[in-house]
C-alpha cells in the first residue's frame, strides 16, 4: 500500500495536538475575560490549548504573515485601526488561509451578510460568557478532528490518501470522480453516491455532479455556489431546497449569535 505524505500544520507535544488560539480585542477586559474562560475550559476538557493575545489587527496580521497560521481566532469585529472583517479578508484572501477557524465577537448583532463571505465558524455577541465560548470550543473541536482525517481511494494498483481539510469539492465526470484541492485535482474511478455516506458533516451534495466542501463557500444563489478557487458550480433543482435551507441554518446562526 502506498500513500501520499500527510503533514498536518498543528504541533504535537507529548502525543496531544496543541490547538493554538488567537485572541485579538482592543478591549483588555474582554481579551482577559475570554483568556479565562478558554483556560477554565482546557483544563475541563483537556484541550491541550496554547493563546496568543493582541489588541490591534495590524500586529496580529504580521504575525500571522511572519508565524505558522493559528487554528482558531477571537477576532473582534470593532477592532480601532483594522476592522476584524478587514483583518479576516486578510486572512482568506492576502494570505490564502482557508484553514484557520475565525469567530467574530462584536456588541453588535448586524453584520451577518459582512461576516459570510469570511466563512467564520461563529459569531458571538458580547457580553462574552463561558456557555458560548464552551460551545464555540466544542464545535471547533468537533471540525478539527474530522478535518484531520483523510478521504482515502484507490487508484490503479495504489492507495492514496488526501485531507479533508484541502478537499474543496469532488466533481463527477463520467465514470471518473475528480477531487478538487486547494492545490492541483486528483481523480479515481467511482461513484458520487459511493463516498458521501462516509463524508464528514461538512461535505454537502448540491448536483448529481457535484459534493461541495462547505467550508470553502463563498457565496450561494438559489441555483449556483462560488467556491473559494472561484469556481461556480449549479445546484441541480433537486438539491435547491436542501442547500436553501442550510443556507438560512449558516445565516440564522451568524446573525443571531450564540
Amino acid at each position: 500500500m502506498v500513500s501520499k505524505t500527510v503533514e498536518y500544520k498543528t504541533k504535537n507535544v507529548g502525543g496531544y495536538d496543541v490547538i493554538h488560539i488567537g485572541i485579538c480585542d482592543d478591549e483588555r477586559v474582554t481579551s482577559s475575560e475570554l483568556e479565562r474562560i478558554l483556560l477554565n475550559i482546557d483544563k475541563t476538557l483537556n484541550a491541550n490549548i496554547n493563546i496568543e493575545i493582541w489588541e490591534d489587527g495590524i500586529k496580529l496580521c504580521e504575525y500571522l504573515k511572519s508565524i505558522e497560521r493559528l487554528d482558531l481566532i477571537f477576532l473582534d469585529i470593532e477592532l480601532y485601526e483594522l476592522s476584524g472583517i478587514q483583518v479576516a479578508n486578510y486572512i482568506r484572501n492576502e494570505l490564502n488561509d482557508l484553514k484557520t477557524s475565525i469567530v467574530f465577537i462584536s456588541h453588535k448583532q448586524n453584520y451577518a451578510m459582512d461576516l459570510f463571505e469570511m466563512q467564520p465558524l461563529d459569531f458571538i455577541v458580547k457580553p462574552l460568557s463561558e456557555e458560548k465560548i464552551l460551545k464555540v470550543v466544542k464545535t471547533f473541536n468537533r471540525y478539527f478532528d474530522q478535518k484531520k482525517l483523510c478521504f482515502e481511494y484507490k487508484k490503479g494498483a495504489y492507495y492514496y490518501k488526501e485531507k479533508y481539510e484541502d478537499i474543496i469539492y469532488f466533481r463527477s465526470n463520467n465514470r471518473k470522480i475528480e477531487i478538487v484541492l486547494s492545490e492541483g485535482v486528483e481523480e479515481f474511478y467511482g461513484k458520487l453516491d459511493d463516498i458521501l455516506k462516509d463524508l464528514p458533516e461538512f461535505f454537502l451534495k448540491i448536483h448529481k455532479s457535484y459534493i461541495i466542501n462547505q467550508n470553502f463557500v463563498i457565496t450561494y444563489t438559489y441555483e449556483q455556489v462560488s467556491m473559494v478557487n472561484r469556481d461556480i458550480l449549479s445546484i441541480s433543482r433537486s438539491y435547491r431546497k436542501r442547500v436553501r435551507d442550510q443556507i438560512r441554518k449558516l445565516k440564522k446562526e451568524l446573525l443571531l449569535g450564540d
